[in-house]
């Protein structure tokens, strides 16, 4: 993975964080966890396996798998998961290849993901029940 900026990320230098599994084709889930945190905003890793595919670490800490890919004439961000226990980088790249594969075939992936924010005409919240 190497480290690539992103937006938002103004006065934090990536040059100052390790570049996990150079020469190696990608890194490793031991590599992965030890990446700390940016002081502000957020750090974007690229892997080197999976073309299109980067870590977001955000200021607490918590990683997230982002596939970023041309879509209908867009440049687009699809969020593949978060690394956890139960979501390895193994889990994260296998996904991402699946949902690359999708989008150079002519599908739009995030039509067919699940939101869980979405809810349904019929359903409650909190304050309704």
């Amino acid at each position: 993975m190497e480290n690539a900026g992103s937006e938002g990320n103004e006065g934090h230098s990536d040059a100052t964080e390790p570049r996990p599994g150079r020469g190696s084709g990608g890194p490793t889930d031991a590599e992965l966890k030890a990446i700390k945190p940016p002081n502000s905003g957020q750090l974007e890793v690229s892997d080197s396996t999976v073309p299109c595919m980067r870590v977001g670490i955000g200021v607490s800490g918590a990683k997230r798998f982002i596939i970023r890919k041309r879509i209908g004439g867009g440049i687009r961000n699809i969020n593949a998961g978060r690394y956890s226990p139960r979501f390895s980088l193994a889990d994260a790249r296998k996904k991402a290849r699946s949902i690359i594969c999708d989008i150079e075939t002519g599908g739009d992936p995030t039509v067919t993901l699940k939101t869980p924010r979405q809810r349904g005409a019929n359903a409650l919240t909190a304050r309704e029940m």
